[in-house]
């Protein structure tokens, strides 16, 4: 079905209506909204349909044949507010896409997962308090040792599960 390529020319249009707004209001971070727009565009519609975040939107009625409507404010919100403050993957961008449309479980099971393959490492993954972070609950967790040295400060799930990944390999060799 090409579910990809919808979503990727959904960020496009996104794209293209930021830098509408940064040449009318002379704003740089729409500038810079459009170009992660345009990189997470690029780098999604390379995605197979059968992805797990992919299919979850498929799956939750965000993304049809019609192309990729989000639903409901905190969507709306992040969309508006895409990579204007600071930059984001389109890994990111598409995992938080997954949770707005899955809910709290998507993230849940993802952290759930990651704490077992950080365990293997003598890690800890530990989601930081809301009020110590402004950013959304899945983007705010630290992992360190056993011993509470800390490995990483703050980062999302999808960071911190590239980082693990990257001890497996070397692991496994």
């Amino acid at each position: 079905m090409d579910y990809s390529h919808r979503l990727a020319d959904f960020l496009r249009e996104q794209a293209q209506w930021r830098r509408d707004v940064a040449k009318r209001h002379d704003d740089g971070g729409s500038l810079d909204s459009a170009r992660g727009f345009d990189k997470a565009a690029l780098e999604i519609e390379q995605i197979d349909d059968d992805h797990p975040w992919i299919a979850l939107l498929v799956d939750e009625g965000w993304l049809t044949a019609a192309g990729f409507q989000p639903e409901g404010e905190p969507a709306s919100r992040y969309l508006r507010q895409f990579n204007r403050y600071e930059d984001t993957t389109s890994e990111q961008l598409l995992f938080s896409l997954a949770i707005f449309a899955g809910g709290d479980d998507v993230w849940r099971g993802y952290a759930t997962s990651l704490k077992g393959r950080a365990a293997k490492f003598d890690l800890v993954l530990t989601p930081l308090r809301p009020q110590d972070t402004r950013r959304p609950q899945w983007e705010s967790y630290s992992l360190r040792t056993r011993m509470g040295i800390e490995r990483i400060e703050q980062d999302t799930l999808v960071a911190l599960d590239r980082y693990l990944r990257s001890l497996e390999v070397v692991t496994a060799r």
